[in-house]
């Protein structure tokens, strides 16, 4: 008997999250996206996000529970989903308020 079930290829294993989020990319981050992180691994995650919003190849997650930021580079998009690999990983409650930091203070406002 054969199962029929795909092979695993992720090196990380991916957690379900389904955690409110933000897509952040432009000049001091004053365009956005509000999405979903469905699921979550070390280095990536995959997103919802509406099928007919426009987003770059690169931008900044921002985690807004966690108090997390991160670079994120799409590597796949398929219909409200997509997958995509991150890095720089910048906890925002760590940052002082005295320093000047955009996206620190988009979390401080949405968080509250």
């Amino acid at each position: 008997m054969t199962d029929n079930f795909p092979i695993e290829r992720r090196a990380e294993v991916r957690e379900p999250a389904n955690v409110r989020a933000r897509i952040c990319f432009g000049e001091n981050f004053g365009a956005w996206a509000d999405c979903t992180i469905k699921n979550l691994s070390a280095s990536g995650a995959m997103l919802q996000v509406a099928a007919i919003q426009p987003i770059p190849d690169v931008f900044t997650l921002l985690h807004i529970p966690g108090g997390v930021a991160v670079k994120a580079t799409i590597k796949w998009r398929r219909g409200d989903l997509c997958g995509v690999f991150m890095t720089d990983r910048t906890e925002l409650k760590l940052v002082p308020a005295s320093e000047r930091n955009p996206i620190r203070d988009i979390w401080m406002a949405l968080a509250t």
